[in-house]
């Protein structure tokens, strides 16, 4: 009987540190420190709303025509204009020009480094569909980049910003562009069209799979049109067969 006491003590042990490790590899995952650091930016963002400004935060728009679907950290609707924002909540060093499609995480001696798609292009692609939707697509809209914590001293590109500039952004951006009215009802737009076309994130991971075989296919994840390769300024790229009226790219890898 005390043998057994033992054994089940044991086992009763193990299974509580394993709980507590996932526990701990929930809490320290990447999409717990992104939803943290998206909650933060919103509560950041509303420091720079002006009287009757409105904020969407963690959008998910789906295009039926490609079924297709993307997810936007936060949309930011002011007299001053439209903001699509895309944050990020990596720590470490950021390196990447708005020309490149691959930027590189640098984290610490202990991780090696990361590579990730350009979050500029990645935000073009959100500002596309936000254009999609609207009644007035000539619309200025801005893209906005903000790194929360990351070390951004080596990127090269004027719309991203960490927390400190991004204030600076704000108070030298004052003209305005947009009437109340206008604003207002592109806010409706995109609110009512996602309520319309509303899908789960777990559909959402699926459309994204789905434009990563189109990719990998060589379709156009925007019109579905071929991708052909193309050389430009910066070398070999995948450019959609239907430009200039899609003027989708994608670098190609080397390998």
């Amino acid at each position: 009987m005390t043998l057994y006491i033992v054994i089940g003590s044991i086992v009763g042990v193990f299974v509580l540190i394993c709980l507590l490790t996932l526990l701990r590899i929930y809490f320290r995952s990447d999409s717990r420190k992104g939803k943290k650091g998206d909650k933060t930016a919103a509560a950041l963002l509303k420091n720079y709303m002006l009287r009757g400004d409105k904020l969407i935060n963690d959008i998910i728009l789906y295009d039926d025509d490609t079924k297709s679907s993307v997810q936007i950290d936060h949309i930011l609707f002011s007299t001053r204009g439209i903001y699509v924002i895309e944050t990020k909540n990596y720590s470490g060093k950021i390196y990447g020009t708005d020309k490149q499609s691959i930027w590189t995480h640098v984290y610490d001696d202990k991780k090696p480094n990361m590579q990730f798609y350009s979050p500029v292009k990645q935000n073009a692609i959100h500002i596309a569909a936000v254009k999609k939707i609207l009644s007035n697509p000539l619309t200025t809209i801005y893209n906005i980049v903000i790194f929360m914590n990351g070390d951004i001293s080596e990127v090269n590109c004027r719309c991203v910003y960490t927390p400190l500039t991004i204030a600076n952004f704000f108070k030298l951006h004052t003209e305005v562009k947009l009437s109340s009215a206008a604003r207002d009802k592109m806010y409706n737009e995109i609110n009512e069209y996602a309520q319309e076309n509303r899908i789960s994130k777990r559909q959402h991971i699926k459309n994204v799979e789905k434009t990563q075989k189109r990719l990998d296919n060589r379709i156009c994840p925007r019109c579905k049109g071929h991708l052909v390769k193309r050389v430009g300024k910066y070398g070999e790229f995948w450019g959609c067969e239907n430009y200039p009226d899609c003027r989708f790219a994608m670098r190609i890898k080397k390998q």
